[in-house]
């Protein structure tokens, strides 16, 4: 269909992301450019574009790629929120911020949008911030145990021990065969002055990845 219709852009669109899904990223990476290159507004070609650049390694190139995307449609949070990852995993955690919350202005029931958030307060030593925004988390996903570590290790960080094992042990209701959460725990339980329960939970993990 490629060959039979070389003008449109669509079944070229349809390749990349099939050599994407199956972590083909070179071949998707030339499809993605050869659209972009073709066509300056496809979005959708962009994001694909950052994704393949990113896991290939070139970060700088996959920032452009998908600050490109939130340029062409600014209602989308996907390109802002691609980017704002990349500054996050490169330590740039005020550019990953200041992009987490546009995701949030411009989609405030993003997924996992306030959740980075509270990661990037936590990078910055704003620990206010990253409880409030952890806190908003965790009551639009009670269910997901994520937002109980991020909040764990504020505490930890504010050397509240039993806030921080209270918050592990609801972890753990969610997610029970991670050892490193009780690894973790036991952390907060000793400091705390729980030895007896910090030691169950090394034998616990042990158990499960000695």
């Amino acid at each position: 269909l490629i060959v039979k219709y070389s003008f449109t852009t669509d079944y070229r669109l349809a390749l990349a992301d099939l050599n994407r899904n199956e972590e083909r990223y070179t071949q998707a990476k030339e499809l993605y450019e050869q659209i972009t290159n073709a066509d300056s507004k496809n979005k959708k070609a962009y994001l694909g574009f950052g994704i393949s650049l990113k896991a290939l390694g070139f970060n700088d190139q996959a920032l452009k790629a998908f600050l490109s995307a939130a340029v062409i449609d600014p209602t989308d949070a996907e390109g802002t929120y691609q980017a704002a990852q990349i500054y996050y995993e490169t330590g740039k955690f005020k550019e990953a911020l200041d992009n987490f919350l546009r995701v949030r202005r411009v989609n405030p029931l993003y997924p996992r949008a306030n959740l980075a958030i509270a990661k990037s307060y936590f990078q910055l030593g704003d620990y206010d911030q990253a409880l409030t925004a952890a806190q908003d988390e965790k009551k639009a996903n009670p269910r997901v145990a994520e937002s109980y570590l991020t909040i764990a290790e504020i505490h930890m960080a504010r050397k509240q021990y039993q806030e921080c094992s209270n918050e592990y042990a609801n972890a753990l209701k969610l997610r029970s065969q991670d050892a490193q959460i009780y690894v973790k725990a036991s952390v907060c339980y000793r400091f705390a002055g729980s030895l007896d329960v910090a030691q169950d939970m090394l034998d616990l993990a042990r158990q499960m990845e000695s």
